[in-house]
């Protein structure tokens, strides 16, 4: 009975994780981008309403 991998059975395998991971990390960095400028956004809104506030 056989309870090894074979090497090709291991390259089909690092093959196929290269290919998801060539297309999650660049998703991954537009989220991350997109985080980011709302959080900006929302920031920048905070401070516009503290200095509506200051000189009202």
């Amino acid at each position: 009975m056989k309870k090894a991998f074979t090497l090709v059975e291991l390259l089909i395998v690092i093959i196929i994780i290269g290919i998801l991971a060539t297309i999650a990390i660049p998703q991954y960095s537009k989220m991350v981008a997109r985080s980011k400028d709302a959080e900006a956004m929302t920031f920048l809104r905070t401070i516009e309403q503290a200095g509506l506030l200051y000189y009202a």
